[in-house]
């Protein structure tokens, strides 16, 4: 089920608390989640990161697989969340940024999730004085974190397309007498990037990009933690 996105302000949300979830169970069906370009070196020691393209506006968002399944998550809803790396969008829960379409200002807001958000028990917003708390104030720094990293990882993706070091690529796995295809992503296209010119290779390699798009590419050797997982 849905839930609807509420601007913060601390008059209507003066009470409010916000349960903390280490199963992060919001997830529980969602098996990519988005990863930001400095999430990519600790994200890649932990899940396989493929890009996947929007259907309607034809961007490409890069995203940890966490499920070989539709709807499943191998790590969210579970008893306990044993990765070592945490991606952001999930710690990020319940709290978003949105524009504000009559000033264009980014301002906070609060999804209305019963199950983690409401006045009885968990960490409070706001002090009697209607000042944010410490935990208000780090989750917005988090928030702000990922907004900003969020170009940053736009313009790598705009990289990779405009160098045509993607391509779209079927997952086939084969375990005993299960088989799964997992489709709809893309990866990095080795042959491509084997033949790029000299001078765009240091360009890559002097902006950082190159050093991404090598640990992008060898964390599909992580499908095996997936494969370990959905058989455990």
């Amino acid at each position: 089920m849905a839930h609807a996105l509420h601007t913060l302000n601390e008059n209507e949300h003066k009470d409010y608390k916000v349960s903390l979830d280490r199963q992060f169970n919001h997830a529980a069906e969602q098996h990519l989640i988005p990863i930001m370009t400095d999430e990519i070196f600790d994200a890649a020691l932990e899940f396989p990161l493929v890009v996947v393209k929007n259907s309607e506006t034809g961007a490409f968002t890069l995203c940890a697989i966490q499920g070989l399944k539709p709807e499943t998550n191998l790590y969210c809803g579970r008893e306990q969340y044993d990765a070592i790396y945490v991606p952001r969008a999930l710690r990020l829960y319940p709290f978003a940024l949105r524009e504000n379409a009559q000033t264009q200002q980014l301002e906070i807001c609060i999804i209305d999730d019963p199950a983690r958000v409401g006045v009885e028990s968990g960490e409070a917003l706001f002090d009697a004085e209607g000042n944010k708390s410490q935990f208000l104030e780090q989750q917005i720094k988090l928030l702000k974190s990922h907004t900003e990293m969020a170009g940053q990882t736009m313009q790598l993706m705009n990289l990779l397309e405009h160098y045509e070091l993607l391509h779209a690529q079927a997952i086939n796995i084969k375990t005993g007498s299960e088989e799964i295809s997992f489709d709809g992503i893309y990866v990095i296209n080795q042959q491509k990037l084997n033949t790029l010119a000299p001078d765009v290779l240091v360009k890559l390699r002097d902006n950082g990009a190159l050093a991404l798009i090598y640990a992008i590419q060898q964390s599909l050797k992580q499908i095996n933690r997936l494969i370990v997982r959905t058989h455990g």
